[in-house]
């Protein structure tokens, strides 16, 4: 008998050690949960990391290939910008990554420019400092009688 008694008392013991021990467990989870990857879990000065979409190989990227017009006399010009997306290339142990050109894919296909000519300037501050960036487009006409205005 007095065995009975300490198996039971013994599986009691067990019994609420588990449950104490199931219970701080989800205590100290509470705030994050358990199934959420790490990564959407951001504070909100954290600084985002983009570089995953830079090796995505769904996307789009659109790089400068070339000078297509430039005036030295005013710093203005436009740079020529051609679409290319990413695709492997293998050889016998190794396969690499690489930009290729492509084609439009959007509907209807005069819609957007394959290739753009993109507008920039060059402002020289002082000897050896220069400043450079995109050209703004300015309305020549604002819409003053406009409905939403």
């Amino acid at each position: 008998m007095k065995n009975r008694i300490f198996q039971f008392k013994f599986m009691l013991f067990n019994l609420s050690v588990v449950l104490l021990a199931g219970f701080f467990n989800t205590a100290v989870y509470c705030q994050i949960p358990i199934g959420s990857p790490g990564k959407t879990q951001a504070l909100l000065n954290e600084v985002v990391d983009i570089s995953v979409d830079f090796r995505n190989f769904s996307n789009t990227y659109y790089l400068a290939d070339s000078l297509s017009l430039f005036d030295p006399e005013n710093g203005t010009g436009k740079v020529l910008f051609k679409r290319y997306e990413y695709s492997t290339r293998q050889a016998f142990n190794n396969m690499l990554a690489v930009l290729k050109p492509v084609s439009p894919n959007e509907f209807p296909e005069a819609e957007y420019a394959v290739s753009t000519n993109t507008p920039f300037s060059v402002e020289f501050i002082s000897h050896g400092l220069f400043v450079t960036g995109p050209v703004p487009v300015y309305r020549s006409n604002p819409m003053k009688n406009h409905l939403c205005l």
